[in-house]
């Protein structure tokens, strides 16, 4: 039986692979234009999954579902490009790190998204730790906000979008079979994101590290990374999986400073201190306790007891299979 411990670990493996792609897609848009960058990967990771659902699966009904549900990964896939398309905009106004920061600025937003729409009150544990999380990435971005302007208000749409795309995930990804949700979700972002590169991208310089660029992120940090995301997050709450979500720039920090010698100074770490202590409080309200990987509640049920983390979670067969901020 599939320990609870396995959607945490899910969400901080999709993080560290899109950690991982940072300095990868970094390089790779000194030759392209982001916007282009977006609709070929997601044109590469719509080949890829169409590649594995006929190796593995050979399904012809897999898409055969009722109107609600189509329309459920669609939203899915549109509020997930919307994310990258405002961020790719503003990008083109403000500033690396003010768009970084201000995109984490969904980990705050999704608790009370989810209040406006009549779910309970964010509580103290969530509210500190996205609190504490958040100047932590103030503090590892060095942001600054003092004067806003058209692009960081283009980034903030950015930051919503993305937290309405982790709350879809958290709500209809319950309703719907993770592979067929995650198929309808990825075919829509990846028509967005092909009409946007024909309508708005620009000249691509082709070279060898775009070409593994494209390869890496479109299999491993989109195919791959937001299939494990999908799946995680019908088993967490959209709140608690926001939280491990910010766990990203970590990652990118630590491959930034092997791969390209973008050593973090003791500002930086202080921020990745504060992250980490807003995942700490999150999970655990503060107490030293052994069990940050505490047990989830099934989809609409009751908490388990403490230590039955063996209970599997109620949910769909499908097999682990599954990116996230193209960043310029």
């Amino acid at each position: 039986m599939r320990s609870q411990n396995l959607p945490v670990a899910a969400l901080v493996a999709a993080a560290l692979v899109w950690g991982a792609t940072f300095s990868l897609v970094k390089t790779a848009l000194l030759d392209v234009d982001a916007i282009s960058f977006l609709g070929m990967r997601f044109a590469v990771a719509l080949s890829a999954l169409a590649v594995a659902l006929a190796w593995f699966l050979r399904r012809p009904a897999l898409l055969r579902m009722p109107p609600a549900q189509l329309v459920m990964g669609a939203v899915a896939g549109a509020a997930l490009y919307g994310g990258f398309l405002f961020q790719t905009l503003g990008l083109r106004i403000t500033t690396a790190a003010n768009s970084a920061f201000i995109t984490g600025l969904c980990v705050v937003m999704v608790p009370f998204l989810m209040w406006t729409g009549g779910k309970p009150p964010p509580g103290f544990k969530q509210a500190a730790g996205a609190a504490v999380a958040t100047l932590g990435l103030w503090r590892l971005t060095r942001a600054d906000i003092a004067g806003v302007g058209r692009g960081e208000l283009l980034t903030l749409v950015c930051a919503l979008m993305f937290a309405l795309h982790i709350i879809c995930l958290g709500t209809f990804g319950r309703r719907v079979e993770t592979l067929r949700f995650f198929c309808v979700q990825l075919l829509s972002a990846s028509l967005l994101a092909l009409a946007g590169a024909f309508l708005w991208g620009g000249p691509v310089r082709w070279s060898a590290g775009i070409v593994i660029a494209l390869l890496v992120t479109g299999i491993f940090a989109t195919t791959g990374a937001f299939f494990l995301q999908t799946w995680a997050q019908r088993r967490l709450e959209p709140s608690r999986a926001s939280i491990w979500i910010l766990t990203e720039p970590l990652f990118a920090l630590g491959f930034g400073a092997v791969l390209l010698g973008e050593f973090p100074g003791p500002a930086g770490l202080a921020g990745a201190a504060l992250i980490l202590t807003g995942v700490w409080v999150t999970e655990t309200g503060g107490r030293l306790s052994p069990g940050i990987f505490r047990p989830t509640a099934p989809a609409g049920g009751e908490p388990p007891p403490p230590k039955s983390y063996r209970a599997a979670p109620t949910g769909d067969s499908s097999s682990t299979m599954e990116s996230k901020h193209v960043e310029a």
